[in-house]
């Protein structure tokens, strides 16, 4: 394996390079080899090849208008001369009375101010490269890393070596910094161009399929948003890219419960092209076994422990704590040994104000040097001496986001504190060492330490003297809260909101947890109904099929309530149609109006009738179908919410339009475009448009059913928040070009719309636009 972007050349070479281009420029056939590979001007995405970037006479002309902003004589002189052919001679007669040895003079200095240029713009493209890298990392860079210098180079040295073993483990017990000297590594790795990207994976203990999640936050770097459904699938696509392009895989935290035979077989899979580096405390055979290299991690020297001591208290601007923990190093050192997360924990402590006296004095040096009793004493100490109650409240709630790391909203909803204490208290845990920052500077993160995690999990939830409800109550409420917060997530309606719901509810277990914790208070219920619906809003329209039909299915066998089970049912009927299970879709529907039937003011059961008459209508059984509308009209209610309404109004106007009555239809639809409008919702509305010039289109009025398209068209086109909008988009300018009898249009743009997206497709979309299709082919047949 070699570097991924060769070195960048010295001037000299690179002005040659870039004159035998220019000379080149206006021959046949592309540029000469040699001068292709010295011009690499990788800019930040680190995507194109040299020879899609410079062999194109565009580029090196864009290079020459750059010049011009710095001399435009320099600039205008390589134009003429070499993109446009003009001799030296000739252009010495036609700009001025200069001599020919004056001009090509000029000339060099204009190369060497191009070359220049492109250096520059080279050497910040690079550098802004690697800050891209960087940002990805899901630590922030560490403020020192102490006593592993050597063995940090060296690492750094074996990742990017071609033919070294094709993964690196760090191990060490916990809190010997395993961590924070992969960022370290990771960073330098950056710094050498080796690796065409890099990818942090932090594990989960708890994780099932911990290859599949690492698939999947992989995958989202190079994948549009339902662009490959399946767990395995995504699984597939990342090993082929990362066995074929120079990769470095990060997978932190491993433990002893992660299937090590998985990653090993990945590992494997990807190597040739592709380096790993792992954190684990085991070293396990599967590992060993194909020549990964162990790199463990021991206590670090007394000196290191100096250093790191006096730069962590340093942190704290606070002369007095920087003199206490140079003065009692030695003392330190003796009870606390060489562990780096131990030791930024007793720094913590003594900027609180704890004497390192106290601290030392109920301790023996041989009972600590267990690493498990040392941390124990540690944690305790500070939780029953140094922590305010918003902290102790707040670390409480933090197990929950403790691996990946949770944003201040997500923290603030968890705790159930008001967000000036959880502020205050967050910075007070920081300042101890119990929260970690994690995320970047625009999107910050905290998490805690697999120790801390362990200890709150093991000995504060569970400890009677600290708290009136058991371990499985505590965790039934942090989990109530999560539910909370991912419904929170879904109510902002962004495409970054609800596929950070979407995370949340998967990484969660949502519904099998529901049915873990016996949730069977009143709000509960509605919380986990929010929860599925909106879920399956995200999922379905984002083609993850397989993901909801398993989250409801799960949701309807635990589901508590009768009503509940209704609307479950009632949406599990339309995920059934839509993959063409109408039998099983119509069973659905039907045991849901059978529950409703104690329901008397449930108010969406036309959704039910409506859904029926959709199935009937795909069996071709009219009568049925005809009666199933007729019951969703008489069954349309009335909200007062403005969204509500629309919805309504909108769902009304496909019904009497299936009943041959465009004039309702037409009313109904109208009313909805001004309840969307005034409730600003443009994505509906632009559905809404496109129903009304359906709807104009079956009536026989083409002239409106044309403008309607084309203002659906325009209208979705400004509110691009899902796959969903975006095909419908694409299907009112199919209609546009159906109205206006530009057939061949028509097929061309729908079939290229499928093609190019065919992944994206539900079955009753894709079924519109082959419909139309052939409709649009037979019309041009007859013409």
């Amino acid at each position: 394996m070699s570097s991924f972007l060769e070195p960048i050349p010295t001037p000299e070479i690179l002005k040659s390079a870039v004159e035998a281009s220019l000379k080149s420029i206006n021959s046949v056939g592309p540029l000469p080899i040699d001068a292709i590979k010295l011009l690499i001007l990788d800019q930040s995405t680190g995507i194109n090849t040299p020879v899609d970037r410079l062999n194109s006479r565009k580029q090196l002309t864009n290079f020459i208008r750059e010049l011009g902003h710095y001399d435009a004589k320099q600039s205008h002189l390589l134009h003429e001369h070499f993109l446009n052919g003009i001799s030296i001679k000739k252009y010495a007669d036609t700009y001025g009375p200069s001599s020919r040895f004056t001009v090509n003079d000029h000339k060099n200095k204009a190369l060497i101010a191009l070359t220049d240029l492109i250096l520059n713009i080279e050497r910040e493209g690079r550098k802004q490269r690697r800050l891209a890298q960087k940002r990805t990392l899901l630590t922030p860079k560490n403020p020192g890393i102490f006593g592993v210098n050597a063995l940090i180079a060296n690492t750094v040295t074996q990742l990017c070596a071609p033919t070294a073993a094709p993964a690196i483990c760090l191990t060490g017990i916990g809190g010997s910094g395993k961590t924070a000297v992969a960022d370290a590594i990771v960073r330098r790795v950056i710094d050498t161009d080796t690796f065409r990207d890099v990818f942090w994976f932090r594990a989960d203990p708890n994780q099932v399929d911990l290859l599949g999640a690492l698939a999947a936050q992989v995958a989202q770097r190079f994948l549009k948003p339902g662009q490959i459904r399946s767990k395995a699938e995504k699984l597939d696509y990342v090993i082929n890219t990362l066995s074929t392009q120079p990769y470095l895989v990060i997978i932190d935290n491993l433990e002893g419960d992660n299937n090590f035979a998985e990653i090993a077989d990945f590992i494997q899979q990807i190597s040739g092209a592709s380096k790993v580096l792992l954190t684990s405390r085991a070293y396990p055979d599967p590992l060993a076994a194909i020549n990964v290299i162990r790199v463990p991690l021991n206590e670090i020297s007394f000196d290191a422990a100096v250093e790191l001591l006096t730069a962590y208290a340093t942190q704290h601007n606070n002369l007095e704590i920087i003199q206490t923990v140079r003065e009692q190093a030695e003392d330190i050192y003796l009870y606390i040994g060489g562990h780096p997360f131990a030791l930024k924990l007793v720094v913590g402590m003594l900027a609180k104000g704890l004497p390192i006296k106290i601290f030392l004095s109920d301790l023996s040096i041989w009972s600590l040097r267990q690493t498990q009793d040392l941390y124990d004493h540690i944690y305790k100490k500070l939780w029953t001496t140094l922590l305010s109650p918003s902290g102790k409240e707040l670390l409480r709630s933090m197990p929950i986001v403790a691996d990946k790391g949770g944003k201040l909203a997500d923290i603030e909803v968890y705790s159930g504190l008001h967000p000036v204490l959880v502020y205050d208290a967050l910075q007070e845990l920081i300042e101890f060492a119990l929260v970690e920052e994690r995320g970047s500077l625009t999107q910050p993160a905290y998490g805690l330490h697999s120790l801390t995690t362990s200890f709150l999990l093991r000995d504060i939830i569970a400890w009677p003297s600290h708290s009136k409800v058991s371990k499985r109550s505590e965790e039934k409420l942090l989990f109530i809260k999560a539910i909370r917060r991912a419904v929170e997530l879904w109510t902002k309606r962004t495409t970054a909101a609800k596929h950070a719901f979407l995370e949340q509810v998967q990484e969660l277990d949502t519904i099998r947890n529901v049915a873990k914790f016996g949730l069977v208070e009143p709000d509960t219920h509605a919380i986990v109904v929010d929860l599925v619906s909106n879920s399956f809003e995200i999922v379905w329209r984002d083609a993850e099929e397989e993901v909801w039909l398993t989250l409801i299915q799960d949701a309807i066998a635990v589901c508590p309530t009768p009503e509940t089970k209704a609307k479950l049912l009632q949406q599990y009927g339309y995920a059934l149609r839509e993959t063409r299970q109408f039998d099983a879709a119509v069973n659905a529907y039907t045991q849901s109006l059978a529950i409703l039937e104690a329901y008397p003011d449930y108010k969406d059961r036309y959704r039910n009738h409506i859904g029926l008459a959709l199935c009937y209508r795909a069996q071709k059984r009219s009568t049925l179908h005809k009666q199933q509308l007729a019951l969703a009209a008489a069954t349309l209610p009335q909200y007062e919410d403005t969204l509500k309404q629309a919805e309504v109004y909108d769902r009304a106007g496909w019904v009497y339009l299936q009943q041959g009555n465009v004039m309702q239809s037409v009313r109904a639809y109208k009313q909805a475009l001004h309840l969307y409008e005034s409730a600003g919702d443009t994505s509906q509305y632009a559905m809404v448009l496109m129903n009304l010039g359906a709807t104009y289109y079956a009536a026989g009025h083409d002239n409106l059913a044309y403008i309607y398209y084309a203002k659906a068209s325009a209208y979705a086109d400004q509110s691009k928040v899902s796959n969903f909008v975006y095909l419908y988009t694409e299907y009112s300018i199919g209609c546009c070009y159906f109205i206006a009898q530009r057939y061949e249009d028509c097929i061309a743009h729908l079939t290229y719309v499928l093609d190019e997206h065919n992944d994206l497709f539900q079955h009753s979309t894709r079924q519109l636009y082959e419909d139309d299709i052939a409709e649009a082919k037979r019309r041009l047949a007859a013409d």
